[in-house]
């Protein structure tokens, strides 16, 4: 009685098996695969002593194991095993959806990007064969943090307000439909190149009102009043290195080892004016030379006195680079209560003005007075010429004037930049 049980119990099982797969992988009917990737299906069937058949798109396939190992093809396939038994044959079908992966493009390194400007992170050539690309994300992930501004978008940007020589890393990622996703990455330096040198050393002066002008002499005079907006002008002259990465060469009479930081002189009026539209052509911001009020105003700081730094002429020599040889590099002395250096001495500076013989009818706005006019131009602020036997020469109201096309080793000048919108 007990073994007829036992033989009845077993034929009951393998009859509530036939036809039926006890297992399988993938487990889905419906799988998604990238183009490339390798994936291993396989089917568990009862009785285990079946013989298999496996088909790709109704086309035999050499291979009779209950597990094939498929290698993803372009576009949509029907991948079915048959599992032949004794008890009849069972049958599996996959439909397997091939996903091509993004391929992501971060865009090209940035090795020469200027400071305080803004930076384009680009991923628009990122691609996916399947035109399915559904995200974007950027993540900065080395140097100074900065503030990305759409960074769940293909193109996004963020303002270059870091140190000099600062290098900034950034990985992109691109996420298609599928879920399958791509990386990529690009590297913006922003070195310590001559005109991030001026850029990053531009000083922020406030706007404001104050009188002009002086009372020894009569090209100093009216005394008057102007009131003029904000502005940025350099903290320090235009140094030979700035002036040749702008124009392509290096006018200097005072060529030496430390064309870095000396002074470019031997300009005319309309060299310091071309540099002036060269460097804003090359920042996308507006750099002019500074009007005559405009310097006298940052030159003065705020100061009422003779000089920069008060009425004790004994000190000038802590201002004025005191070379009778020629230039001297720039921001070797004490800057004036402002941050400027070599507001007075080492080379004159342009202004952006035309001579006039005193100041009747001068602008009371800090515009320039008439600057595509004349014969001379405003120089301003003493140089190595002048001795400290001649300290008139650096009183902040002095004025002097040169033709706009001549050239003076002792002749330079420092740049203004125009606020947005100015």
């Amino acid at each position: 009685m007990g073994k007829a049980l036992t033989f009845f119990t077993l034929i009951t099982f393998a009859a509530m098996l036939s036809g039926c797969i006890v297992s399988k992988t993938p487990n889905t009917n419906d799988v998604t695969i990238p183009v490339g990737e390798q994936v291993t299906f396989s089917v568990v069937v009862f009785p285990p002593t079946a013989t298999f058949a496996w088909t790709l798109d109704g086309e035999s396939l050499s291979n009779a194991e209950s597990s094939y190992l498929y290698t993803a093809q372009g576009g949509e396939h029907f991948l079915t095993v048959r599992a032949m038994h004794i008890l009849g044959t069972d049958t599996q079908t996959w439909y397997i959806i091939t996903n091509s992966p993004p391929i992501a493009n971060a865009g090209a390194d940035q090795s020469s990007v200027l400071v305080n400007t803004t930076v384009t992170l680009d991923g628009s050539g990122s691609v996916d064969p399947d035109n399915d690309i559904a995200s974007y994300q950027w993540q900065q992930t080395g140097g100074s943090t900065v503030m990305l501004t759409n960074a769940d978008a293909a193109i996004a940007q963020f303002t270059a307000a870091v140190e000099l020589g600062s290098i900034l890393t950034f990985e992109l990622t691109v996420m298609d439909t599928g879920g399958f996703q791509a990386t990529d990455t690009c590297v913006i330096t922003i070195p310590a190149s001559p005109i991030n040198v001026l850029l990053s050393t531009l000083v922020s002066i406030p706007g404001g009102t104050f009188m002009m002008g002086g009372t020894e002499d009569s090209y100093e005079q009216p005394v008057h009043e102007v009131t003029l907006p904000g502005f940025e002008i350099g903290a320090y002259e235009v140094t030979q290195a700035q002036y040749e990465a702008i124009m392509g060469y290096n006018p200097s009479y005072f060529q030496g080892t430390d064309k870095e930081n000396n002074p470019v002189e031997y300009v005319t009026w309309y060299d310091a004016r071309e540099f002036c539209m060269n460097l804003s052509a090359q920042t996308g911001r507006t750099f002019t030379l500074p009007s005559e009020a405009q310097w006298e105003y940052a030159c003065r700081a705020g100061s009422t006195t003779l000089y920069t730094f008060g009425d004790d002429e004994g000190l000038l020599g802590d201002y004025r680079a005191n070379s009778s040889d020629g230039t001297a590099p720039v921001g070797t002395k004490l800057p004036n209560a402002w941050g400027l250096y070599d507001i007075l001495g080492n080379v004159y500076e342009w202004c952006l003005d035309s001579w006039h013989s005193d100041y009747t009818g001068a602008p009371t706005d800090g515009s320039a007075w008439d600057p595509e006019t004349g014969f001379y131009r405003v120089i301003r602020g003493g140089s190595w010429v002048n001795n400290e036997n001649e300290p008139g020469y650096f009183q902040s109201e002095y004025r002097a004037y040169n033709g706009p096309r001549r050239r003076e080793t002792f002749v330079g000048f420092r740049v203004v930049a125009v606020p947005a919108g100015g």
